[in-house]
């Protein structure tokens, strides 16, 4: 994830929790490497910039609209699951969130079948962490039981690859969005944290509005998939509309 113009990369072992404490050894090992420097500038650190391109990190380039394939992703993951949230706060609360996952796994397959009646010709997929249920064959199964770089890479090619990737808030949302098409982010509680799990990778906001979707995670099956139908089907349409708009207007302004 460290772009090829980058000279040095200082790695830490400090949580993320933890990183507001302040590390004597962590500050002498600072001081010293400075000594080598003449000028030395900070930079604004922004967790969301408002423009990057995501292939000068990961080096997996993003998803082409042009490619025929249309392919649907779900991104999964066992900690936070999208079932009923009082059964997951008293599972969370007895440390039995396993038993939730078949329900959930069954609660993906019924969204993927409800997209497959309007979008007959779409595959699907899973891919996170997690491989505790098992999904039919004409789901596609890219879920491990850990990351490494080696695996990270493969599993953001899946992404580049999907028209249309979906799931819950979080940060397991952030490269799926940065490589995929389009984007359907399902939220429970987490309203003040809207749009931190996405990596925006379009500049014009009307079109921004229609790749990058976010609805409540109770949003029934019915509801999501008819959205997912009409992001996949009238995207072309909506696109040439938007961009007739832009001409359009150019040539009044000239």
């Amino acid at each position: 994830m460290v772009p090829d113009e980058v000279a040095e990369v200082w790695t830490v072992p400090i949580s993320l929790k933890n990183g507001q404490t302040y590390y004597p050894s962590f500050a002498e090992f600072v001081e010293e490497e400075t000594k080598r420097f003449d000028e030395i500038y900070v930079s604004e650190a922004h967790s969301h910039p408002s423009q990057f391109d995501i292939t000068r990190f990961t080096r997996v380039p993003k998803h082409k609209f042009e490619e025929p394939e249309i392919r649907i992703t779900f991104i999964w993951r066992e900690d936070r699951l999208l079932v009923n949230s009082g059964l997951f706060r008293v599972l969370k609360k007895l440390n039995q969130r396993e038993r939730a996952l078949p329900l959930q796994n069954l609660k993906i397959q019924q969204l993927f079948e409800k997209i497959r009646l309007q979008v007959p010709e779409a595959k699907f997929a899973v891919a996170g962490l997690g491989t505790k249920t098992k999904f039919p064959e004409w789901i596609e199964d890219y879920r491990v039981e850990s990351f490494n770089e080696k695996v990270e890479k493969e599993i953001c090619q899946v992404y580049s690859q999907s028209r249309l990737v979906i799931g819950l808030h979080g940060s397991n949302m952030l490269l799926p969005s940065a490589h995929a098409g389009m984007t359907i982010d399902l939220i429970d509680e987490r309203w003040g944290n809207f749009a931190q799990d996405i990596l925006y990778q379009e500049g014009d906001p009307r079109m921004a509005s229609f790749r990058y979707r976010f609805l409540p995670y109770q949003t029934s099956n019915e509801t999501l998939a008819y959205i997912a139908a009409v992001m996949l089907q009238k995207w072309f349409n909506f696109q040439s509309q938007m961009t007739a708009d832009l001409v359009n207007s150019d040539v009044e302004d000239y």
